[in-house]
């Protein structure tokens, strides 16, 4: 998720592969203008991440299996906004 500063003018850019030019590596989202908890979570989400990885690090040297792991880590985190429920907790709560 970006917001609408000039670094981000290039989506099509930052969505192409370094690899495969012809491919797109990711899908980017641009934050709603005035909301600015939009930017929070995604923040809070980076820090994280950076538990696990250091910016600037290559994530082509973690496995798969690495990054399964913290995904599942951060899915199993609790979050105050969910009354102390992790973010899969609250998904299976919805679904039932």
């Amino acid at each position: 998720t970006m917001d609408n500063g000039v670094e981000f003018l290039d989506m099509a850019g930052v969505e192409r592969s370094a690899i495969s030019p012809d491919a797109r590596r990711t899908v980017a989202y641009y934050c709603h203008p005035y909301c600015s908890f939009e930017r929070g979570s995604n923040e809070n989400l980076n820090k994280m991440i950076r538990r696990h990885i250091p910016k600037g690090a290559d994530i082509a040297e973690y496995s798969e299996e690495d990054v399964a792991r913290i995904q599942d880590w951060m899915n199993d985190y609790p979050r105050a906004i969910f009354g102390g429920l992790s973010a899969r907790e609250m998904l299976q709560k919805e679904q039932a």
